[in-house]
């Protein structure tokens, strides 16, 4: 039984280490990536980028963070013109790529880094007003 429970254990911890990509394979696949989003609306705009969209497989956490602070900034900057145009809704993520990097990197648990897209979609919340949503509705009929 005994054996039966560390060959088990081996092949487990086996496939795991199969399943992560190396750096090289991790950063082609992001050069690659071609985001399959299909907006009903603003469509031209960019959509995520592979530095954002693709993460190893235990961090799926990472793109989660990414996607929170990028709403979280638009919103910020929509609140501030209270103006909503597609450029304002769908900014370029090339702005948040540097702050993404810096405070994703401390974070080494699944439940830190939900904490902070938590924390981040709260403060988008705060300042993205129903009040606000309402003058980015007629971007629904554009393109």
């Amino acid at each position: 039984m005994k054996q039966v429970l560390l060959a088990l254990f081996i092949g487990l911890g086996g496939t795991a280490q199969a399943a992560d990509m190396t750096q090289a394979e991790l950063d082609k696949l992001r050069a690659e990536y071609v985001d399959p989003a299909q907006r009903k609306f603003c469509k031209s705009q960019e959509h995520r980028p592979g530095w954002l969209a693709v993460q190893q497989r235990d961090e799926y956490w990472k793109e989660q963070i990414g996607m929170a602070l990028y709403n979280m900034e638009r919103a910020k900057k929509i609140a501030a013109v209270e103006v909503c145009t597609c450029d304002d809704l769908f900014p370029s993520y090339e702005p948040i790529r540097e702050e993404f990097l810096e405070i994703t990197e401390p974070v080494t648990s699944y439940s830190d880094g939900m904490a902070m897209v938590s924390e981040y979609r709260r403060r988008a919340a705060d300042v993205f007003t129903p009040a606000l949503h309402l003058k980015c509705i007629h971007l629904r009929s554009q393109e």
